[in-house]
């Protein structure tokens, strides 16, 4: 199977979360307002997911996951909710920055990567709460980071 563009796997993911968890088939309307994009753009990657056997669609009717999609579309929230996970509980990062690096971040894990994330996750996760590690708290010297701006550049979500 080939590997899905970033727009591909977030069209998969919107999916998933507006069709609740892929059991229900959501609108094109519905896509378009959730990732603020114009109608024929979402027509488009519409027609190729579903060249790609990753939906189902009737021309102006509504949009489902096929089992493929479904498959795919739940790997990549399932690394989302890792990645947040990660992010929040042992660097220390607020949810919204977490969020909004997951969103970028996801997409250039390899499936090994993903893996190796999710089983150390699950090894933190049986650790006495007491003992898990933060490091969020650690001494960080700012200073390396001066010329970074605070907010995100171009391409990223909000």
């Amino acid at each position: 199977m080939r590997r899905l563009s970033p727009s591909q796997q977030d069209y998969l993911e919107v999916i998933w979360l507006l069709g609740d968890e892929g059991r229900q088939p959501v609108s094109a309307s519905q896509i378009v307002r959730r990732l603020r994009v114009k109608p024929p753009t979402v027509t488009r990657m519409v027609q190729a997911l579903a060249r790609g056997g990753y939906l189902r669609h009737q021309p102006r009717g509504l949009v489902a996951l096929t089992p493929t999609g479904q498959a795919q579309a739940r790997m990549i929230r399932h690394i989302h909710q890792d990645l947040i996970q990660f992010l929040t509980e042992l660097l220390g990062v607020s949810r919204r920055t977490a969020e909004n690096d997951a969103a970028q971040i996801e997409h250039c894990l390899s499936p090994a990567t993903a893996r190796r994330l999710h089983h150390w996750l699950e090894m933190i996760e049986k650790m006495d709460p007491a003992d898990r590690p933060v490091l969020g708290e650690a001494k960080l010297d700012r200073r390396i980071f001066d010329g970074l701006p605070e907010t995100p550049g171009a391409g990223w979500r909000a």
